[in-house]
This record gives C-alpha cells, structure tokens and sequence, in this order.
C-alpha cells in the first residue's frame, strides 16, 4: 500500500540521515540533502531506486547530480559536482570541515540565526560574518590565506575550493588544514567567550 511504502521511505531516510550525520560529523541541523553529499551517501530516493533498477555507480551519479543541481544551499556552491566530490580518491571529511562544508558552527549569521548571539557581526573585525566570511575574507586570517593561496597557486574562493582540493591529497591537506585553523579556533574561543 501507499502508506507501507512512504513509511519504508521515511525509515530509510532516518537511517540514511543519522548515517550520513556519523559519517561526516554533523550537527542532526544540517540539512539532510547537503549532508548526504558531504558523506558520499545517495539520498534514500536515489539509493532505492538504483538497488531496485541496478543502476551503476555512473547512472547513480548522473540522478543524483539532477536532483542536487535543484537544491540552492552553501553547501551546493562549495561541492556543485557530486561526481567529482565523491570520487575525488583522497581526503576524509572531519568535524571542523564539515562545519565550514555545511555552513554550520561559529558564524554570527548562523548564531544569530539560532538565538545564541544578538548580531550577526564578527567579533574580530565587526563585518558580516556569513558563512564564507572567515575562510575567505576575514582580515584575522589573512596570514593563513595567504600562505595556503602561495601553496595552491591560487586564490582560494567558494567557487574553486572543492575542485582545488579534489586535485590531490596535497591540496586537500592544505585547505582541510585551514578549516581546522579557523573553524577550530573561532569554535574554541566561542565556547570561551560564550
């Protein structure tokens, strides 16, 4: 029946979600279409019917990326190609990237928007501080920006970091290595600073 079917659905979405939420570390918040795709895990939807229609690893992608080039978040600036995200061969997904991944953790506008700060100002140089605005402009780290953009060869932007870091392990290593300065460090001094 209709009702048996979308009940197996929501079970599978429950279980896909929470392992996707181990998998990459994740606050239960995060949106669960963005978190599948940080983790490498298909949405239920996807993942049945390539069981059901024994779909490859290639045409599971390809229904994937139709569903994801529909979603709006950070998350699909930072990783528009599921294909390439998840066959990138090197680099683990941690905490602190999947806080800067998934726009979660010390940023004033998620913050604010939670009720756990007043403004949505950075407290280390007063400007919005959105979810790109420490890794990518915040006037604090620039030192470390820099030395990672020498190593790269490039400037770091929201539009380039997935494909630089899906280049090679070296690469991942470098900007990982910067999420985990930053994030980490602005987590720590939040949990300080209340």
């Amino acid at each position: 029946s209709a009702l048996a079917r979308g009940n197996a659905r929501n079970l599978i979405n429950r279980i896909l979600r929470q392992l996707a939420i181990r998998v990459a570390c994740a606050y239960r918040t995060v949106a669960t279409e963005d978190i599948c795709v940080v983790a490498g895990i298909p949405p239920a939807e996807i993942a049945v019917k390539a069981r059901a229609n024994k779909w490859g690893k290639e045409r599971t992608c390809m229904e994937w990326q139709l569903q994801w080039d529909k979603r709006t978040s950070w998350t699909k600036t930072l990783i528009p190609d599921v294909r390439q995200w998840i066959g990138r061969g090197h680099g683990e997904v941690n905490y602190t990237l999947t806080q800067f991944l998934t726009g979660h953790g010390e940023n004033g506008r998620y913050l604010h928007k939670i009720g756990k700060r007043g403004n949505e100002d950075c407290v280390d140089c007063g400007l919005v501080d959105d979810k790109a605005h420490a890794i990518y402009e915040c006037p604090r780290w620039y030192g470390e920006r820099a030395e990672i953009n020498r190593a790269i060869g490039t400037t770091l932007t929201p539009q380039n970091t997935i494909n630089i870091m899906c280049t090679d392990e070296e690469k991942w290593r470098l900007v990982n290595s910067l999420c985990q300065k930053i994030v980490g460090t602005r987590e720590k001094e939040g949990l300080v600073n209340g």
